[in-house]
C-alpha cells in the first residue's frame, strides 16, 4: 500500500539520512515501488550496507494479494523479470562491494523437496558468483 510510509523509498531514505543509519536494498521490493528498481538504487546509492537480491515476477492482479505475496516475491535469479544481470553489473561497475544476500523464498527454492532445493540454492549461488566475478572462498583454496 503506497499510502504507508514505509513503502515509500524517497521517505525511508530521508529517514534514513536524518538517522545517519546505512540501508538495506531489496531488489523484489524495490521492483514494486514507483522508482522501479534501478530509480531506487540510484536513490539508495551510497547509503546501501546490504543488497537483498532475488528475483520478482510480474504482479497478477487476478490473484489474492496473500497468494502473490508468496508467488511473486523473492524469486530465484532468473525465475522472474528483473532486470539482475544489469542491475548487478552496474553495481559492481559503481564499485559497491558490500554484502550481496541472496533472499529466496521456500516456494521458489522448492522446499518439499530437498534434492530440488540443493539445486536451486546451487544455481543462484552461481548466478551471483557469475553476476559479480567473485567466487566463494571455498573456491578459491
Amino acid at each position: 500500500d503506497a499510502r504507508l510510509w514505509w513503502h515509500d523509498p524517497a521517505r525511508l531514505f530521508a529517514l534514513a539520512q536524518e538517522m545517519g543509519i546505512p540501508m538495506v536494498l531489496d531488489t523484489a521490493h524495490a521492483d514494486s515501488a514507483p522508482l522501479r528498481l534501478r530509480g531506487v538504487y540510484d536513490l539508495y546509492r551510497g547509503r546501501i550496507a546490504n543488497v537483498h537480491l532475488s528475483d520478482a515476477r510480474p504482479k497478477d492482479e487476478s490473484q489474492p494479494k496473500w497468494l502473490q505475496t508468496i508467488a511473486r516475491h523473492h524469486q530465484v535469479p532468473g525465475g522472474g523479470s528483473l532486470p539482475l544481470d544489469a542491475f548487478v553489473a552496474g553495481m559492481v561497475a559503481d564499485g559497491y562491494t558490500g554484502p550481496l544476500t541472496l533472499e529466496l523464498s521456500q516456494t521458489a527454492l522448492a522446499f518439499w523437496s530437498p534434492n530440488e532445493a540443493r539445486r536451486r540454492l546451487a544455481k543462484a549461488r552461481e548466478w551471483a558468483e557469475n553476476a559479480t566475478g567473485k567466487a566463494t572462498a571455498n573456491e578459491r583454496g
